[in-house]
């Protein structure tokens, strides 16, 4: 779904120094040095797992998401000075996240459909999907706490192939209408970015028959319409 993954890596320098003599040896532990600027990472026994997406709201507030071993939900904040595991519903992998400030912050994947950050607890929404054989949200960005789009793709009873957008308000998830080609290609949103509620460009990709070329697509939201941009 042409989404971006995120992983902290550690510097180790490890110096041993030995001791001949009547087979006696001496090893001397190494310490790990830690890049200057670099963000401290959780303890090795609590990194398992991996950060599939980013959304900061300022140099100290940032919220990465992905998944845990366990194949549930993971969800790490950045406070200026620590990253710190919070707690989220289970229920599948987080794909993508957006932060319009350091109380707000929507997540998507999985079976979860939504979930949003309001400064204390990650609670779940329910985001309509059309009636079919599958769905995927794959990308979401928000401009306030009261203004999201999640795009993405679904898979109709038919099954033929369609782009899948949802808007939140600030109460509830609904369907938007939105261009699909129409030359027969099978379209995916993979990601979205918004300026304002009346002003979002999701961007993806349009698959042919097998062997064909995959084909670049980008659609614009002017408040009222998806319209299909030429690439």
């Amino acid at each position: 779904m042409g989404m971006v993954a995120s992983f902290v890596r550690g510097v180790a320098v490890a110096a041993v120094a030995g001791v001949a003599g009547a087979g006696v040896a001496l090893a001397a532990a190494a310490a790990a040095a830690v890049p200057a600027g670099a963000q401290p990472a959780p303890a090795a026994a609590s990194r398992a797992g991996f950060l599939e997406a980013v959304s900061c709201a300022g140099a100290t507030a940032c919220t990465a998401v992905g998944e845990h071993p366990q194949e549930t939900s993971l969800a790490e904040r950045w406070d200026g000075t620590k990253w710190a595991r919070q707690r989220t519903p289970s229920g599948g992998p987080l794909d993508a996240v957006s932060c319009s400030s350091a109380t707000a912050c929507t997540a998507l994947g999985g079976s979860l459909g939504a979930l949003a950050w309001n400064g204390t607890i990650w609670a779940s929404q329910r985001v309509p999907i059309p009636s079919g054989n599958g769905s995927g949200l794959t990308g979401v960005s928000c401009t306030s706490a009261r203004a999201c789009t999640a795009v993405g793709f679904a898979v109709k009873s038919d099954g033929t192939q369609v782009a899948l957008a949802d808007r939140w308000d600030g109460t509830a998830w609904a369907l938007q209408h939105v261009a699909n080609p129409s030359d027969g290609t099978t379209p995916v949103l993979t990601g979205v970015s918004c300026s304002a509620a009346t002003a979002c460009t999701a961007v993806g990709v349009r698959n042919g028959p097998p062997g064909s070329p995959r084909l670049r697509l980008a659609e614009r939201w002017n408040g009222t319409t998806w319209t299909i941009q030429p690439t």
